[in-house]
């Protein structure tokens, strides 16, 4: 019997539950062991060892062996996600795993999975009643008295993006604040390092700000810039090592359209653009009358204010200018019927009427009843106010 010389699958075997991942090789079985031929260079795959009976291999990596030696398949069965829904099963085949310098034969199912082999309890159970020993603490596995090395692994696809310090942001107000984003050691060496951030589900679901999706380069600072806008009129506090977002790396590099806004353009986007226009000093904002506003000269300016708002003007015109001071005195002379001379005229109006709604309460009547001696002479006076 003779092996043929060919390429070797690599594998990576990982434990789902603490992210643990092992080196091996996945072989075909038949009378004598053949290697996957199918690769100009090794290539990795990932092994997921999970509860369950059966081994299940990914129908991808099925279907990249070569067809001279890819085993049949047979006896279809039913399998499950993990959330209980079908899982799409394209029958068995006898394979042989060898697994960091341990090798096994057994049956696997080729299912349309997004890992490449979920390893099942038909491994870890082991040989004559022996199951395997998953020591985590020292990264080892001991199966049927093989040392099945481990590696840690984990999934850094998608990064988290986290407050880099406390900040505060007023109501109404924009403002940009600093975020770390997880880093590994690999993000030094990558070539293209933008990263694309948005506002993550439980960011918007406890804070009400909101946040603007950006474009930024991992590698150029230990921070990014994230913008974030307060439309509310509550101030929000937003405390450091906070999650904001997550953040994903660009899979092309980013392509500008345009070098710059066309300022022309007039859609939509100019209803959030702002132009300040500043008034001079000398423009009119609203005539005056000055039939009824006569100001003769600046000592007269006081004469002509009403009594009643005598101490307004006084407390008004404190450190003011005289230009000031004319402005302040012709607005009290020309609304003078607005301020209240006194308390008699102080909530009476006949612009409107109004009823009380008593319910099913009877009208009473009451009886007349005289004035207090103390209170005659305070009487007296109002009546001859409104007489007046």
């Amino acid at each position: 019997m003779a092996k043929r010389q060919s390429k070797v699958l690599k594998a990576k075997v990982m434990l789902l539950f603490q992210q643990i991942i092992l080196l091996g090789e996945v072989f075909h079985y038949q009378k004598v062991y053949i290697l996957l031929d199918v690769f100009k260079e090794c290539t990795l795959i990932t092994l997921l060892i999970l509860v369950q009976k059966k081994t299940v291999v990914s129908k991808n990596i099925h279907n990249r062996i070569d067809d001279s030696c890819k085993p049949s398949l047979q006896k279809k069965g039913k399998l499950l996600h993990a959330g209980g829904e079908p899982l799409t099963d394209f029958g068995k085949c006898y394979l042989e795993l060898l697994i960091d310098g341990y090798k096994t034969q057994l049956e696997v199912i080729i299912a349309d999975i997004k890992d490449d082999v979920l390893l099942g309890m038909d491994i870890l159970k082991g040989s004559n009643g022996k199951p395997a020993d998953i020591i985590l603490s020292q990264n080892k596995i001991l199966l049927n008295g093989a040392e099945i090395t481990c590696h840690q692994y984990s999934d850094n696809t998608v990064r988290k993006v986290k407050s880099a310090d406390h900040y505060f942001i007023n109501g109404y107000t924009e403002q940009i604040i600093d975020a770390y984003v997880d880093r590994y050691e690999m993000d030094d060496n990558r070539k293209c390092a933008d990263i694309l951030i948005e506002a993550s589900a439980s960011f918007k679901n406890n804070f009400p700000v909101m946040m603007a999706t950006s474009l930024a380069n991992i590698n150029s600072a230990p921070t990014v810039k994230v913008r974030l806008i307060n439309p509310f009129p509550n101030d929000v506090s937003i405390n450091q090592d906070t999650v904001i977002g997550t953040a994903e790396f660009v899979a092309n590099d980013p392509v500008q359209l345009l070098e710059s806004e066309n300022m022309q353009d007039l859609n939509t986007n100019s209803i959030r653009r702002l132009q300040f226009v500043q008034t001079p000093e000398n423009k009119v904002l609203r005539n005056v009358s000055q039939d009824n506003i006569k100001i003769a000269n600046d000592n007269s300016i006081s004469e002509q204010i009403p009594e009643h708002l005598k101490t307004l003007y006084t407390d008004s015109v404190k450190d003011k200018n005289q230009s000031d001071i004319k402005k302040i005195a012709n607005v009290l002379i020309e609304y003078q019927d607005v301020f209240s001379k006194d308390e008699n005229d102080i909530g009476l109006t006949n612009l409107t009427e109004h009823t009380i709604d008593t319910g099913n309460a009877r009208p009473i009547k009451q009886p007349f009843r005289r004035v207090p001696i103390a209170y005659q002479k305070e009487e007296k006076k109002a009546i001859d106010k409104l007489l007046d």
